[in-house]
């Protein structure tokens, strides 16, 4: 937690070194009298960016929960992501997600689209909850859509499969299906997401970096 707080200040005091002229005539513009609303305004225009990125995040670690409960892992002893306890594949998409974020300089990006929101929003401009409701929509069904997309593979494989096993498992009843079954859509399951892998990750990305190139 002393981290968060030191790293959001460092990053605010950075941004703060480029906008200095807005909002010092911001500022100037509001007087003592409004220099409350001011504060509130950047502060909530600022949570509502977090959120936003956050959102993408919220779709790894999604698409994670499913991939695991498809392949029968959600019952494995749980990690703990973010203060909660979660899958382990849940955990591994999370820590990848957040490493190829910083290798790929995408942290910039969220940097230089602090920066640019003041072009965009000025500090003399207010919180516009119209604006806020309509990029909420808008990113919370693309981060739907990916976390979706990015377990689909596995999710086709392991449906497919399991509508075999439940066939032959009709037609040859004499059979333990429900033993054969799970090592069988574990191991296909592991085999799809290592082979579609490079594909995942790089939707991820570049659905992030689309989103913050867009603003």
């Amino acid at each position: 937690m002393r981290f968060r707080l030191a790293l959001a200040l460092a990053i605010s005091l950075l941004v703060g070194a480029f906008v200095f002229p807005e909002i010092s005539a911001a500022v100037n513009l509001a007087g003592a009298n409004a220099l409350l609303g001011l504060v509130a305004s950047e502060t909530a225009i600022g949570l509502s960016i977090g959120l936003l990125t956050r959102f993408y995040f919220t779709a790894m670690q999604f698409a994670g929960a499913l991939i695991a409960t498809l392949l029968g892992l959600s019952s494995m002893s749980p990690a703990i992501d973010d203060g909660e306890l979660v899958p382990p594949p849940t955990d591994m998409l999370s820590l990848t997600a957040v490493a190829l974020f910083l290798v790929t300089d995408l942290h910039l990006e969220v940097i230089a689209a602090l920066v640019n929101s003041y072009s965009v929003l000025p500090a003399t401009d207010a919180f516009s909850g119209e604006i806020w409701l309509r990029n909420l929509t808008e990113v919370a069904s693309t981060a739907s859509l990916l976390a979706v997309r990015l377990a689909g593979p596995i999710l086709v494989i392991v449906v497919a499969l399991n509508m075999v096993l439940g066939i032959a498992g009709r037609m040859l009843p004499m059979l333990p299906m429900q033993f054969l079954g799970a090592p069988l859509v574990l191991g296909l399951g592991l085999i799809v997401f290592a082979s579609t892998s490079d594909v995942f990750f790089e939707n991820f990305i570049v659905a992030f970096g689309r989103w913050l190139a867009k603003g």
